[in-house]
């Protein structure tokens, strides 16, 4: 209920300044791709399983994206990269508060304090919590002297949180991150076509790597072996199959909306049944961003999501062209590598509305500055007109 109160009154606050159609053109540009994949889960969930749990599942969904995307929108992009990035080192701070209780031996604490399950209780989500909190914090880095010596701090704090949680996959998504930060940096220098060329080998090094982890398993499970256990990394290769085998026709190209994975739902037993054989089932979630969007919204979900994240990126590139504003050029990009990576072999955003929340938001902050900020501009614009005319009439 607080929600709805919430995005209710941050929604008038938006609103109520849109006088012109263009105003409200833009406005529904903003909303309508979201509007649609989110009108195609309702639709797909309660045909697949029509009950009231399933609607209030999507509904509840629903409210905490828009929350976030109305927040971003009033926040602004960098106040609300900012509030992620107090958010993860709050997180992270009371998660290693928790395991306070003998110092005698370190090693043993910083092994500990977040490998548990820190304050969630869910390791995936403790490093996907610092891991957004880098992202957000490398895209507020730039050179003035006082917001670097601010911000160096809580990203380093959060830097040691995933070193120490004792997660291969938050380690390479870390890795990426930064990787991706330096490539963003190069560009804005003389060595541009060294950092285009070194993030177009990083991208098909990556993709023959995760070819190969598919396609040669066994290899695969024996080389993970060294580094962790590799009973987390079949289990996810056996989760990826059998959900694409589970996949029927319509819910290849429309999604099942948020029933693949709900208790009762025939497709989700389908897809576990391999687990369940293998003792590593059952699963309520594919431990794959990728999969999770392709088992919400279907194919025709799929291409307009990554429509989306293309018009971002392409907007982006063009105010790094234009005005060198770090923030603003980067922290798509940023985001896009933590989440693209990581997102490979888990599906953090999909655990709990916290990571709804956190789409909502960057939805907002990035997607909304394409349309938004040029109908309030217009809006300042003419008002500051009319009040000029005003006064020149009235003398």
């Amino acid at each position: 209920m607080v929600i709805v109160v919430v995005c209710a009154s941050v929604a008038l606050a938006v609103t109520r300044d849109l006088k012109t159609s263009q105003d409200y053109q833009s406005t529904l540009v903003l909303f309508a791709p979201m509007g649609f994949l989110l009108l195609l889960a309702l639709i797909t969930s309660l045909v697949r399983m029509p009950e009231v749990s399933t609607l209030r599942e999507v509904l509840l969904v629903l409210a905490v994206f828009v929350a976030g995307v109305f927040f971003s929108k009033v926040a602004g992009l960098r106040f609300t990269l900012l509030g992620v990035l107090l958010g993860a080192v709050a997180v992270a701070a009371l998660s290693w508060f928790l395991y306070v209780d003998d110092f005698s031996s370190m090693g043993n604490y910083f092994n500990s304090a977040i490998a548990k399950g820190g304050v969630s209780g869910n390791r995936a989500i403790e490093y996907a919590s610092s891991l957004i909190g880098i992202a957000a914090g490398l895209s507020l880095l730039h050179t003035k002297r006082r917001s670097f010596f601010a911000l160096t701090p809580p990203i380093a704090f959060l830097i040691i949180t995933l070193v120490f949680s004792g997660s291969m996959t938050a380690l390479i998504g870390l890795t990426g991150t930064i990787f991706a930060a330096c490539l963003l940096l190069l560009r804005g220098t003389r060595f541009a076509r060294v950092a285009g060329f070194l993030a177009l080998g990083a991208s098909i090094a990556s993709s023959i790597l995760l070819l190969l982890l598919v396609t040669l398993r066994e290899q695969a499970l024996v080389i993970v072996s060294v580094f962790d256990s590799p009973r987390d990394l079949e289990a996810r290769l056996v989760s990826w199959e059998s959900m694409l085998k589970a996949f029927d026709p319509v819910g290849a190209f429309f999604g099942y909306g948020a029933t693949f994975w709900l208790e009762g739902s025939a497709v989700g037993e389908l897809a576990n049944q391999p687990l369940k054989a293998l003792n590593y089932g059952p699963f309520d979630i594919s431990h794959s961003i990728y999969l999770d969007a392709l088992a919400a919204f279907g194919i025709v979900g799929v291409i307009i999501i990554g429509a989306l994240i293309w018009g971002v990126l392409r907007k982006a590139d063009g105010e790094r062209k234009a005005a060198h504003q770090w923030t603003e050029s980067a922290a798509p990009w940023i985001f896009a590598a933590a989440i693209g990576i990581t997102g490979v072999t888990d599906s953090f955003l999909a655990y709990r509305p916290a990571g709804w929340l956190m789409l909502g938001l960057l939805y907002g902050a990035f997607l909304g500055r394409m349309r938004l900020e040029e109908v309030f501009a217009a809006r300042v614009t003419r008002n500051s007109v009319e009040t000029s005319a005003g006064s020149v009439a009235g003398s």
